[in-house]
């Protein structure tokens, strides 16, 4: 089950939206493309649509719990940070009584085509797009991040350029 919490401030000058999605973050796949045997027209299906799924209605859901229908979506120059969480696996822990404790091989940061972080950026920014931003091409700054927590999920903060 995915679980999200989120806040927004304002200020005069400047609109700022912080959430935080906690769970497992889902990367965009890969699309994979078939042709429709009844009329010929190719369809394009994501692999791993299951999973995605439910990652991007829990942003969307909290951001319009949080922004109400009403409210303006962000619609500038945005800058916006991802900073995506992903729990340890068992191979980087010691065991025994020591389990506890990190082996001194286990690494600092998440590395690997597992969790690719442009495919990871593209299913958060999918979620956001027409419940708080108008678009993603809107975004003209980024910042992403991949590290391991034992709080697994990611941090979005939306900011608009003035």
């Amino acid at each position: 089950m995915v679980s999200t919490t989120l806040t927004r401030t304002e200020h005069p000058f400047d609109r700022l939206l912080r959430i935080w999605v906690s769970g497992n973050p889902i990367t965009q796949g890969s699309k994979r493309a078939f042709t429709n045997r009844s009329n010929g027209k190719p369809i394009m299906v994501e692999n791993n649509s299951q999973l995605l799924r439910p990652w991007r209605e829990a942003i969307q859901t909290e951001v319009r719990a949080l922004m109400g229908e009403k409210t303006e979506l962000f619609n500038g120059d945005l800058c916006c940070e991802l900073h995506f969480f992903f729990a340890r696996p068992k191979s980087h822990f010691r065991t025994g009584k020591h389990a506890d404790k990190l082996k001194d091989t286990a690494p600092a940061y998440v590395s690997g085509s597992r969790y690719d972080l442009d495919k990871l950026t593209r299913a958060v920014f999918d979620g956001l797009t027409a419940t708080a931003i108008v678009d993603d091409g809107m975004i003209v700054q980024l910042q992403a991040s991949k590290r391991y927590s034992s709080r697994p999920g990611c941090e979005i903060i939306i900011r608009e350029l003035v």
